[in-house]
């Protein structure tokens, strides 16, 4: 029979986006958490996984849902933003704290950010974001 009271407190979020895995959540031990690393790392197309569960208890029924609610209001204000395409932006909340996962230019970047930064109820922003760089041609006169 399983022992289960390794996993008694244990609350996780997978999200992917653009083959990038990103965890968050709590979890109870530390070996726990590799093993947890070590299971995603055999997903496949996963070209980059970013672990940001914490050694702690599960969050409560209340803080998942103002998670909930945090996310909202910024994928709301996300959409009405005029430089940014919102459906290249994932919004991750987890006990407050907010990651952004996606393609952006770095203006695109900085919106969303100051976006979040300035939300009721942010405690820290986690920038996750792939930057598009654009490249000029070189002009000879």
């Amino acid at each position: 029979q399983l022992d289960r009271s390794p996993y008694k407190d244990f609350h996780i979020q997978v999200n992917t986006f653009n083959n990038e895995l990103l965890l968050t959540g709590q979890i109870s031990s530390n070996t726990l958490r590799q093993q947890l690393t070590a299971y995603v790392k055999n997903i496949s197309d996963v070209e980059t996984i970013y672990n940001y569960t914490t050694i702690d208890r599960a969050t409560t029924t209340l803080t998942r849902m103002e998670d909930m609610w945090i996310a909202t209001k910024i994928s709301s204000q996300l959409m009405t933003a005029e430089a940014i395409n919102a459906a290249e932006i994932k919004v991750v909340t987890e006990n407050h704290v907010v990651y952004f996962m996606g393609i952006v230019t770095p203006q695109q970047g900085k919106i969303a950010i100051d976006i979040a930064e300035h939300t009721q109820g942010v405690n820290r922003v986690v920038d996750l974001f792939s930057y598009i760089v654009k490249l000029r041609k070189k002009t000879t006169l």
